[in-house]
């Protein structure tokens, strides 16, 4: 017993025992011997039948897909599954705020039960330092907000003491973070 098959059989024979062995589900990683009959230690006379038990290992587990699931219902999911939640990283996205957005098992994939799987869940949008434009010409404001991620809407308003092109008022108010 906690060997493995191929040195249990030689042993055995070696000793002058006839072997016969049954493969069985057992959390051992397969090709262990995890049982045999008689026990280790008891009597039995030379060319008797020693039976043993081998591992075929855990039954595979099918990898879930919880890409877009929440963590709490993802986690739930993946201990259903025979899997472990290993680490969770965060990173900025355009989900909701603990929503999975990356799994580092591929979905429907066989594994072996109980291996961990990573995922990575959004923290939300990054929020980006939007800065008073006003008195700004248009050309520049939008060149910035361009850079940061951001997409401006603009109304053409007339003020008669402010050349055109330039920016008048802005929504939200800088400095501000948006999303």
């Amino acid at each position: 017993v906690d060997t493995d098959r191929t040195a249990a059989e030689k042993t055995l024979r070696a000793a002058g025992f006839a072997v016969k062995a049954r493969l069985v589900q057992s959390p051992e990683k397969a090709g262990r011997v995890v049982d045999s009959h008689p026990d280790a230690g008891k009597l039995l006379r030379k060319g008797g039948n020693v039976a043993i038990a081998v591992s075929r290992g855990l039954t595979p587990a099918l990898v879930p897909n919880v890409v877009g699931l929440k963590l709490e219902e993802a986690e739930g999911t993946i201990d259903d599954a025979g899997l472990g939640l290993g680490t969770v990283a965060e990173e900025y996205a355009v989900e909701e705020p603990g929503t999975v957005i990356k799994q580092d098992l591929t979905a429907n994939a066989s594994v072996e039960r109980g291996r961990f799987m990573n995922l990575t869940v959004s923290k939300g949008p990054e929020k980006v330092e939007l800065p008073d434009l006003k008195s700004q010409p248009i050309a520049d404001a939008t060149a910035l907000l361009t850079q940061r991620g951001l997409t401006p809407a603009m109304t053409d308003v007339f003020h008669p003491d402010v050349p055109a092109g330039i920016i008048i008022d802005q929504s939200p108010g800088g400095p501000a973070e948006v999303d």
